[in-house]
């Protein structure tokens, strides 16, 4: 598990500040493994540097397709709503919010995304006890940008979706 997360880490800091690295990070096919270790509930630290990479990659929209056809999605509204104390898992969650915002804010997979129930679990996120206030606000950011009208990729639909 070591190894796996140093590895997870290492492309989050290869992509952190380079363009250019992290589309040879997606071009290399990083991603499905990324997506593959999010499920790994028993090793926390290992699920939080794969979201932190899948995060840092999802900061170039031409990524966005490739996260949300590798079944990115799915795992990381899980994530946002795992069960348990601590910074980590506080992080962790925080991590997939933060990520899934990206995803919507790019605008080219929203569909995807109200399909696989982000806007029940963002809503739901809104009066959760135990979220906290980074969530909260990546959360309503994501509400808002899902309810933005854009023609191109089904937006309006969107809000069809949501009622």
């Amino acid at each position: 598990a070591g190894a796996v997360s140093a590895a997870a880490k290492a492309l989050s800091l290869l992509g952190a500040d380079s363009a250019s690295n992290r589309a040879a990070i997606v071009s290399a096919g990083a991603i499905t493994p990324l997506v593959a270790l999010l499920d790994m509930s028993n090793i926390a630290y290992v699920m939080y540097t794969a979201g932190e990479a899948l995060w840092v990659l999802a900061g170039d929209a031409s990524s966005h397709r490739a996260i949300a056809v590798s079944g990115a999605i799915a795992p990381l509204i899980t994530l946002f709503n795992i069960a348990g104390e601590g910074l980590l898992v506080q992080r962790i969650r925080e991590v997939a919010v933060a990520t899934l915002l990206r995803l919507i804010a790019g605008g080219t997979c929203k569909m995807q995304l109200v399909s696989a129930g982000v806007i029940p679990a963002f809503l739901a996120l809104q009066h959760a006890d135990d979220a906290t206030a980074s969530m909260r606000l990546c959360g309503a950011m994501a509400l808002s940008a899902l309810a933005v009208r854009n023609s191109g990729d089904g937006a309006t639909r969107t809000r069809q979706a949501a009622r």
